[in-house]
């Protein structure tokens, strides 16, 4: 059952062409300050295709998935906990061993979200996570849609470096290999810290050759030529990952 609750706000933090974001906190039934976060849309259309999947994944919770706590519909917000990390965008790897265990937990998180038919379409470095509790979190699902509703997923979203060139070419588009491809340059951004670009993308700087092998695949401008999900995790637990840096 979800909690009614009356937030406190404490600061904005970003705001995006459909939200605001505010950092926030409430006081449970014991007494006890939770901090949340407040996220508030301009437009009740909106808040509801949100609210729709927020709700589907509390029905189908999952360790690396963000919760909601609680919304309020006559203000048009939606209340989420409040993860306590950076996003991968702007924390510091500490060794090769976080960078498998990270690479690992992304790849179970969206093994679960595509096998609930939906679509995240805006995976980037900046929207995952990871808590000082060493687990990560997928976050902004401002753009997904599930696989039943496709006639309304038609604009072409998603961020530069990261964003499946069959989108750009605007050409008929599985969503799951969007993600696919998307999932492969976060990855490459992962073992070298470098964001890929559009233009040209140094895949030398991956220097394991099975690890090289799935990014490529991962990122073929071939939406034919991508692996599953599931795929690539049974290839990526037989690699031994000495040369990632």
């Amino acid at each position: 059952m979800i909690e009614t609750i009356d937030p406190h706000r404490d600061k904005e933090i970003s705001r995006s062409g459909q939200a605001v974001i505010i950092l926030g906190h409430y006081y449970n039934s014991d007494h006890i300050k939770i901090p949340i976060i407040i996220k508030k849309f301009y437009s009740t259309s909106h808040f509801f295709d949100e609210l729709m999947i927020y709700a589907f994944m509390r029905k189908n919770p999952h360790i690396s998935m963000i919760n909601m706590i609680s919304f309020n519909q006559e203000k048009n917000e939606i209340y989420l906990e409040y993860i306590d990390g950076h996003n991968l965008g702007e924390y510091s790897f500490n060794n090769s061993n976080e960078k498998v265990n990270i690479i690992k937990q992304i790849l179970n998180s969206f093994i679960f979200m595509h096998s609930l038919g939906l679509y995240h379409r805006d995976i980037k470095p900046e929207n995952i996570i990871f808590s000082k509790t060493g687990v990560i979190k997928v976050i902004d699902f401002a753009t997904s849609c599930f696989n039943t509703r496709k006639p309304f997923c038609i604009q072409t979203v998603g961020t530069p470096g990261f964003i499946a060139p069959e989108l750009l070419r605007e050409e008929k588009s599985d969503y799951l290999l969007s993600d696919v491809y998307s999932i492969g340059m976060t990855f490459y951004y992962i073992i070298t810290s470098e964001y890929p670009s559009e233009e040209d993308i140094d895949y030398n700087l991956i220097k394991d050759d099975m690890l090289l092998k799935i990014i490529l695949s991962m990122t073929d401008p071939d939406p034919r030529g991508k692996l599953t999900m599931v795929q690539i995790k049974d290839i990526y637990e037989d690699i031994d990952f000495k040369e990632i840096k």
